[in-house]
Order: structure tokens, then sequence, then C-alpha cells
């Protein structure tokens, strides 16, 4: 983000800049315009800007800074359409197919998911993992594992594993969504082959939270806490995301075991993430079950202990 102004374009300062930069973009979005001249300078280097700034949308994911990487795939794909090149942009175009998608318009997220797919493969792999989670979205999930299974194939063929390793992850939130757990913790042992192999330390985090999550939804208390004990510390420290996962298995583990006190304090940590983050796509269900499953657990337990009183984690328990 910083190098975007060096090379001429400059970022709003303030949120209210970012909305403004918004309406902008979406109007500008809005209007069909025709590329530049064939010959014109120009084209060359809004293409690179748009391969830059599509580039820059996924930091602005993993940051969680939802509003600033829809502004700037709007920006992306605006740089796109002017230098008559839509695959540099192909991120941008996936996310706001997406985006589209997601509000019920089929027809522009169908259009725009096809221009994402005039990139690579990696731009076609997203493309593919973005219609899954929408068809997931929809408890399409024989539709959803489909895509995944498309996208994995691609990756796997062109030897992009980071593209490989998102489509695993996402197939093992298929079988945990459908209930297929001791599935979705095979999806884990898959994961974490893919990370051994590459040396990813995302697709390691990945892995560890899918393994983690499996290992409650077994039921299998006993290896949920020994992972709590060998992995939890470490994962909790890493990106907003995975330390939110943590947290809410961590309480959830705990919250089984009975040691509710611990829930808690790992509740109360991944909210205060939780509240950092704004909207969002999050597929960690089981972590956020676990944080709601503990502020109600105490919240009954105050109850039992002083009927009639306050008790502190109402609201909580209410919000959750």
């Amino acid at each position: 983000i910083d190098g975007m102004a060096e090379l001429g374009l400059r970022l709003p300062s303030s949120r209210l800049g970012w909305i403004f930069m918004a309406i902008g973009q979406a109007l500008r979005f809005a209007v069909s315009r025709r590329p530049r001249p064939e010959g014109d300078p120009r084209r060359l280097r809004d293409a690179e800007l748009a391969h830059l700034t599509a580039l820059v949308t996924l930091e602005l994911f993993f940051a969680v800074r939802l509003l600033d990487m829809m502004v700037i795939s709007l920006l992306s794909a605006n740089l796109a359409e002017r230098s008559g090149s839509y695959g540099p942009s192909a991120s941008a175009y996936n996310n706001l197919a997406y985006l589209f998608g997601l509000v019920g318009a089929e027809a522009a997220s169908t259009r725009l998911f096809a221009r994402a797919r005039m990139g690579d493969v990696r731009g076609q792999s997203r493309s593919y993992i973005s219609q899954g989670l929408l068809a997931l979205g929809r408890a399409d999930f024989a539709g959803a594992e489909a895509l995944f299974a498309r996208a994995q194939s691609v990756g796997e063929e062109a030897g992009d594993r980071f593209i490989a390793a998102s489509a695993i992850s996402a197939i093992g939130t298929v079988c945990e969504l459908r209930g297929d757990f001791a599935a979705a913790l095979r999806q884990a042992d898959v994961l974490a082959e893919s990370a051994r192999l590459s040396g990813n330390r995302r697709f390691e985090l990945w892995a560890e939270v899918a393994r983690g999550t499996a290992y409650t939804l077994l039921g299998r208390d006993a290896d949920a806490l020994i992972w709590i004990s060998r992995r939890g510390d470490d994962l909790a420290e890493e990106d907003i995301l995975t330390t939110v996962g943590v947290h809410g298995l961590r309480a959830y583990a705990y919250l089984r075991a009975g040691r509710l006190a611990d829930a808690l304090t790992h509740a109360e940590r991944a909210t205060a993430q939780i509240r950092r983050t704004g909207p969002g796509v999050f597929t960690h269900i089981k972590a956020l079950t676990g944080v709601a499953e503990t502020y109600l657990a105490a919240w009954a337990d105050d109850l039992s202990k002083r009927p009639g009183t306050a008790s502190a984690h109402e609201k909580p328990a209410r919000k959750a």
C-alpha cells in the first residue's frame, strides 16, 4: 500500500475519505468505459497498476480491512477496463464477483467471475473457490465441494501449492458443515502434509486450526486439550483470523472439560479480536460457537449461584 503513492495512486487518510473513494470508484465501474486507444502508452501503465492494486487486495483481506479491500478492488477493475486487459486484475474481479453474488446479483457475478478467469491459473482457481463459498452459503454442499475440488485440481496441475492448499482447507470446511467430522480431520492431515512440502507458514496455521476444530467436533476432548497445550499459545499470536479461531476453540475445549474460568479467559480474548475485524466471511464456525456457549454457560452458572442478581455475563451472552 505504501508503494502505491510512489506510483501516483494516493489513498485516503481517513475513513470518510475511503467512503467517498468507494462511491467514486463504484460510479466509475457502473459506467461502461472503453479501453484507451491501441498504442496509448498509458495502457501499459494502467495494466501494471491494475496488477499491483489486485495484489494489495489480498493483503487487505488477510488484514481484515474489508471496506478498503473492496474499494481497491473497484480501483483495480477500473484500471483494467482502461488498459483493455482483465487478467492482471483477476483477484479484484474475483472479489467483486463474490460481493455481487452475496447480494443476489447472479448475472453480474457470473460475468465478473468469467473475467477473473481470464488471468493466470491462480486467478482461475480463486474464482472456483469463491463460487464454492457462495454455494456453501446456500448449503449446496455438493456444488461447493465440486468447485473446491476443481480449484484443487487446477492448482495441483499448475504446481500452485497455495491454491491447492486453499481448496483443501475449503473442502475440510464442507466436511465440517455437513457433519462428516472424520473426513474433516483427514482433510486437516492432507493440508498439514501440503504445509510440510511447501514450507508455507500460513498453510501450517490453517492445518493446525482445522485439526483442533476436528478434535472438538469429534468429541476427542483429551486430544483437543493436548493440541491446545502443544500449539495453542504459538498459534494465538499469529494473524487476527487465526487468533480468533484458536481462542474460540480453546474456550470450547475448556468448557467441555469443565474448566469454565479457563474457557472464559479465551472467550474474552476471542471477543476482543472479533470486535476489531468488523463484518466479514468467517469459517471458524466451531470457534465462534465456543465463544457463545462459554458466555451462556457463565451466565447460567451465575444465575444458579446467585439467583435474582445481575450477571456480568448476561450482556455478552445475549450478544453472542
